[in-house]
């Protein structure tokens, strides 16, 4: 791989890196308080935020989970993701949760907690926030590291002056090296900054993978006849036979909405999410939100598609690059999970598998448990049954072959010239993730955790510093998680099983909290301390099934009964769920364990703060709750008497001249181009996506279903040629817009009157 990673390819990596950093150094000059070093000084404009937003939510942890999720799937949940598109588009137009948390003007979301609620539940709150910040984050760099480990084909030791170092440690230190850089740098007008400057320059890079996939890929031979190569009920493109899918599937997606109205502001925290001019500009954002990725959806989407035809085409081309592909993911997999001798033994095994070769219309269709990958798996489990911990050795190599299928898929099959803009592109996408988290964790603990506690406030200069030292500290932390834990299978099942721990109670005491006067302080507690203990509970069981729990239940002649069990209570919601016995893995998966949590945490919520609001009389463990009135939501979103400007009016009573514009998200703030762009996100999303291409569709289907033209039609049209149209449109229209909003971010932030005293405390007064 370094002969064909040549000096070129490294220039293109180096020279607009170089930039970035001193970019993040010019910064620097900005930071002059509190409000600057957390919120960029609240002077961002919507291009700004929107374009840095995009670069900061990609990720490379999130490419991983993007790739490995459709492998498994294909695009047939696409066609049913659509109604959480629906749903996306209603938050985004009304400004849910996030316009008036910035009408809140609190920097962090434990400021927020506090006003609404009390400060005993800011911290707790904080704590619960911060654990989950900080696992659903440990990954993070480990991901990064394997990325390149596996990209680079890297040895996983070198040697220095006879000193053995860990190449896996190395690559972690150096990245996070380089996004702590830019947090010392210059706080959130460093990460602001740097973060749109990197999505402006990955907008041509991400034309230039679909350019070359496009290219590369002929839809009619290529893609299409892989994609309907699937055993009936896990179809990669008919949306109505997957049935058989477990893990990811209907189920899934209809979790995965109602997680997307709760936790709409469970994650905010400083930098973007609260460096608006006003809370117009930070709705504005999330409506430009719709339109701002282009070429970066499409382009992962392109990305899955080239993966999953590679792996399972029979042209001579394909077949060599994923003989060549199975093999090295194999050995490199293998040389983390195995010993020496079980390596020798493994390399044996796949020298007679041979080459994979699927005869599309002859061979038997591929299925999850039997496909071209399932020869290497099963060597992986003969050569691994008879070592210790076998069950988590295997669990470990298949979950490192899934995820890092991408970094050597790529290295295989893209030409030399486009390694360097392809390792660019998750060198950039990395520092933004890796920066924005660490910084967004250190405030909620330096804010949230410290400050509260303190008699005085600190000085500014200390405060600042007080978070960079606590940047170090969750370096160290997310370092030495990634470094020690085991790797986990599934990565968004991972990020969804411990994301729970704070979202499933936090989601109903923000959401409640923004528009409800009755929400209590002891309805949150209620909540949160609910999702805690049934996701630490469900955590502990998936953490230790594998090499603990059940070889438990086998050597207590259990599992035919538990797994008896398991089935009858799954039964009646087959097969969108199906609780099925696995020695590898814990049968209730984490989508499962996340709705259920929701639920019950509501639940407290609602109840115990209607009990007190209701003035009803009960003492839990002895313990009187003291009653509670409703709360004051003009005084925290500065509306009606308590409003800066009297004169301005931000709400409008309802009527039937006006219903639509109010169901659109029109406000009285709006100007003819805002409501331009809020009426044109309105009818792509819900006319054209909704109506038209899944409603319609289903109207169609249900009358006559559609064969294999059908649904390659579909999908060339909505996956492909309207997307391309419309990414050229944005490409252009968001480069733009970012360039003139950063130029406009350097003026305001010189311009801005500076007031020491906005720290992030809570003024009783």
């Amino acid at each position: 791989m370094g002969s064909d990673f040549g000096v070129a390819n490294w220039l293109v990596v180096l020279i607009p890196l170089v930039t970035i950093i001193g970019t993040a150094i010019y910064c620097r000059r900005y930071i002059r308080d509190v409000a600057d070093y957390l919120s960029a000084g609240r002077v961002a404009r919507r291009y700004v935020i929107c374009v840095g937003g995009m670069e900061e939510a990609l990720g490379v942890m999130l490419l991983i989970q993007y790739m490995e999720t459709h492998y498994m799937t294909g695009f047939s949940l696409t066609f049913w993701t659509i109604t959480s598109i629906l749903i996306g588009m209603f938050l985004s137009l009304s400004g849910w949760c996030m316009y008036r948390f910035r009408e809140t003007r609190s920097m962090t979301l434990g400021q927020f907690v506090e006003i609404r609620y009390n400060r005993p539940l800011r911290v707790f709150a904080s704590v619960l926030k911060v654990a989950a910040d900080i696992l659903t984050e440990l990954f993070l760099p480990a991901v990064a590291a394997h990325f390149f480990i596996y990209f680079f084909d890297l040895p996983l030791h070198y040697t220095v002056f006879g000193v053995t170092f860990s190449t896996y440690a190395s690559l972690m230190l150096l990245t996070m090296s380089i996004a702590m850089f830019t947090i010392f740098s210059g706080g959130a007008v460093a990460l602001l900054v740097t973060d749109c400057l990197q999505g402006i320059m990955c907008y041509p890079m991400f034309l230039i993978i679909v350019l070359f996939a496009l290219y590369e890929f002929d839809w009619g031979t290529h893609i299409v006849p892989v994609m309907f190569d699937r055993v009936p009920g896990e179809n990669f493109m008919n949306p109505f036979d997957i049935s058989k899918m477990r893990d990811f599937n209907v189920f899934m997606l209809a979790v995965n909405i109602i997680k997307r109205i709760l936790q709409r502001a469970v994650w905010i925290g400083s930098g973007s999410a609260t460096s608006a001019k006003n809370a117009h500009e930070q709705k504005m954002a999330g409506v430009l939100a719709t339109w701002r990725a282009g070429f970066a959806t499409l382009m992962q989407v392109l990305i899955a598609i080239m993966l999953i035809v590679m792996m399972n085409h029979k042209d001579a081309k394909f077949s060599k690059l994923a003989d060549d592909t199975r093999r090295a993911l194999s050995l490199k997999a293998a040389s983390e999970v195995m010993s020496k001798d079980l390596q020798a033994k493994f390399k044996k095994e796949i020298d007679h598998i041979g080459e994979q070769k699927q005869n599309i219309g002859v061979d038997p269709q591929l299925s999850k448990k039997q496909n071209l990958d399932t020869p290497y798996f099963d060597a992986a489990e003969a050569t691994l049954k008879d070592a210790p911990d076998s069950n988590l050795a295997m669990q470990n190599f298949r979950t490192l072959y899934i995820q890092q299928l991408m970094p050597v898929a790529m290295r295989h099959l893209l030409p030399k010239w486009m390694l360097g803009l392809f390792i660019l592109l998750i060198v950039m996408i990395m520092i933004s993730t890796d920066a924005s988290r660490i910084f967004l964790i250190s405030t909620a603990m330096a804010q949230d955790l410290v400050l509260p506690f303190l008699k005085k406030p600190l000085q500014p200069k200390s405060q600042m510093r007080l978070i960079k030292m606590l940047s170090i500290v969750v370096a160290i932390i997310l370092f030495l998680g990634s470094y020690y834990i085991t790797q986990m299978e599934y990565l968004s099942l991972f990020v969804t099983l411990v994301a729970s721990l704070w979202v499933s109670g936090a989601g109903w005491i923000m959401c409640f909290g923004l528009y409800s006067r009755f929400g209590t302080s002891a309805g949150a507690f209620a909540a949160l301390l609910n999702g805690f203990v049934v996701s630490v509970g469900y955590m502990f069981v998936f953490f230790n099934w594998a090499d603990h729990i059940y070889p438990w239940l086998a050597r207590h002649g259990l599992v035919d009964g538990v797994s008896k069990w398991l089935h009858a209570l799954s039964a009646p919601f087959n097969p969108w769920i199906d609780w099925k016995m696995d020695a590898t893995k814990f049968p209730i998966n984490a989508f499962e364990l996340s709705l259920f949590a929701i639920l019950t945490c509501g639940i407290w919520y609602i109840v115990v703060s209607l009990a007190q609001t209701l003035r009803i009389s009960f003492k839990p463990f002895g313990v009187s709750w003291r009653e509670e009135k409703l709360f004051n939501l003009d005084k925290m979103l500065y509306r009606g008497k308590y409003a800066d400007d009297k004169s301005k009016v931000i709400t409008t009573k309802w009527t039937l001249r006006n219903i639509f514009s109010k169901l659109v998200g029109i406000s009285p703030e709006y100007t003819k181009f805002d409501k331009g762009i809020a009426y044109g996100v309105f009818v792509y999303t819900f006319i054209y996506r909704f109506l038209g291409t899944f409603g319609l569709v289903l109207l169609l289907n249900w009358i006559s279903p559609w064969g294999v033209r059908g649904w390659s039609n579909y999908y060339y049209l909505t996956t492909l040629a309207i997307p391309f149209v419309v990414a050229l449109i944005s490409t252009v229209w968001f480069m733009w817009g970012g360039i003139n909003d950063l130029r406009h971010l350097f003026i305001d932030l010189e311009a801005r009157k500076r007031d020491f005293s906005d720290d992030g405390r809570v003024n009783k007064d």
